[in-house]
């Protein structure tokens, strides 16, 4: 399993969220993965972080530091992997966890509601200046048939490979 197949999967459970991928979130050159805001009022215009983690050494490599302005621009702050690469305990306590099966996401620690500061107009200028792709909509639909059929296809590819090196 590899980090775009997780972030495929991300971007095709964001719904009718605006959400960008590898945004920078603030002055210094750190980005997190994926970024999602709610665009109702009336959920607060809820922000989510996902930094997406496929091996430990990159898990270990992380820090309190590295991640303070994605959790400051974020109502939670998540780490996603695959099933079983992180223990419970390796989490830090501003974070949760989320893992990808390959088919749904398993939530096996809620992360804990942050304290999210209220952008700014650098903010939302870094936000769209450096995201590497970007939903500003809500019309979804079109994405997310994207999104699948993109999935849909390596998930093909990779039992090509398989099927090729059974026989």
């Amino acid at each position: 399993m590899d980090t775009q197949e997780i972030l495929d999967a991300l971007i095709a459970r964001a719904g009718k969220l605006i959400w960008a991928t590898e945004p920078q979130l603030g002055s210094n050159l750190r980005r997190v993965d994926f970024w999602t805001l709610s665009p109702h009022e009336g959920k607060g215009h809820e922000a989510r972080s996902y930094e997406i983690k496929v091996s430990r050494q990159d898990f270990k490599r992380d820090s309190h530091n590295k991640q303070r302005e994605a959790r400051l621009y974020s109502d939670k702050f998540y780490y996603v992997t695959p099933p079983g690469l992180l223990k419970k305990e390796e989490i830090p306590d501003w974070a949760g966890l989320q893992e990808w099966n390959g088919e749904r996401f398993l939530h096996r620690i809620h992360a804990p509601n942050l304290s999210k500061a209220v952008p700014s107009w650098d903010f939302v200028s870094s936000l769209f200046r450096t995201a590497g792709a970007i939903r500003r909509d809500t019309s979804f639909e079109m994405q997310a048939l994207k999104n699948e059929s993109a999935n849909l296809r390596r998930k093909l590819e990779m039992l090509r490979t398989q099927n090729e090196a059974g026989a």
